[in-house]
């Protein structure tokens, strides 16, 4: 759904580059879905709690947040890009957020 919306890229490649405006694209967001009151690490936080709820290892959801291996032996030795892994994960999330897009409605119990 993504490669749909923002062409194509390579597993490494960032969707939101540093040098375009997170805020720019929240406020655009904003006025495409009428919402207001949250953040772009609301985004983050639901996306990586939902992929876990999925069974996505928390490295995988981790590796997904561009976050860093860690300290200690993963850090020192884990340098792969996990690209299977986290294409994966984002197949797990784009079937779910189809079912989201597609609901009626939403509400708390309903996301749940």
């Amino acid at each position: 759904m993504a490669l749909d919306i923002i062409g194509q890229g390579t597993a490494t490649d960032r969707v939101f580059p540093k040098t375009q405006s997170l805020w720019r694209l929240k406020n655009e967001l904003d006025d495409l879905c009428g919402i207001t009151g949250w953040r772009t690490h609301d985004l983050r936080r639901t996306i990586a709690t939902r992929l876990q709820d999925m069974g996505t290892p928390p490295h995988v959801i981790g590796a997904l947040l561009n976050h860093s291996a860690g300290t200690g032996a993963a850090g020192h030795y884990l340098h792969g890009e996990g690209a299977t892994q986290k294409a994966e994960a984002l197949q797990l999330w784009e079937t779910e957020l189809k079912k989201i897009l597609s609901a009626k409605t939403v509400s708390p119990r309903e996301a749940k």
